[in-house]
């Protein structure tokens, strides 16, 4: 699998914040899982600042297009629709509120990709030279930190589909016993790929009564091997 490029910088943006950064991990905590998050790297300072001013430009034109319109005197509560037809539903029960999230792993240098049933795709930067293993295991993380923001939304359950076995494996039946063995295997050995194991299964912890961990993807050719 080739390289991915290094970028020196990276225009990042939600909307409330937009600004330039010089790592890949500052831009994904101001784009990755936040509302109207977007990235854009590059090489020089001057093609970020481009960049930054684009997608500043498309976010205002965003926020413009869905801002709701008021009435002249905008202390009068809403006009109800339909009569009284909406006190039918007063009282109605709940609904729960779930969302699902479809993991698909980067090939050919490509990016690893996270879709919701709207169409909101997030692109998955995996770390420069890791191995299969490593590129679940960084997909996870990823897919998990994006359900928490939508916990955190209201969602009731959010399902993942896509992400291969050996990630949901590692988190219910391998590191328990390795948190338990001050994060060592049986073998003594700290497990391979423990800096992402170690955050992740810490915030799998929190959220796993609400996520529905799924495996619809045919497992690839080469992936049979445990991430440690």
């Amino acid at each position: 699998m080739s390289k991915k490029p290094k970028y020196n910088f990276y225009a990042a943006i939600n909307d409330k914040e937009a600004r330039i950064v010089t790592t890949w991990a500052e831009c994904a905590a101001i784009a990755i899982g936040k509302p109207g998050g977007d990235n854009k790297g590059a090489f020089t300072l001057e093609e970020a600042e481009k960049y930054l001013k684009q997608i500043i430009k498309e976010r205002t034109a965003r926020q413009k297009r869905n801002k709701p319109k008021r009435g002249r005197n905008t202390n009068l509560p809403p006009k109800p629709k339909g009569g009284l037809s909406y006190l039918a539903k007063v009282g109605a029960p709940k609904q729960s509120k779930v969302v699902t999230l479809t993991c698909k792993l980067g090939t050919g240098g490509l990016g690893s990709a996270i879709k919701s049933l709207d169409c909101d795709t997030h692109i998955i930067e995996t770390s420069a030279g890791a191995k299969t293993a490593q590129m679940y295991l960084e997909l996870g993380y990823a897919v998990l930190k994006l359900a928490d923001y939508h916990i955190k939304q209201g969602a009731d359950t959010v399902e993942i589909l896509g992400l291969n076995a050996s990630v949901g494996k590692t988190l219910n039946d391998y590191a328990p016993d390795w948190r338990a063995n001050g994060w060592f295997n049986p073998l003594g050995k700290s497990p391979a790929n423990l800096h992402v194991i170690q955050p992740m299964f810490e915030l799998y912890e929190r959220i796993k009564s609400k996520v529905a961990l799924g495996a619809k993807q045919p497992k690839a050719a080469n992936t049979d091997d445990l991430p440690f």
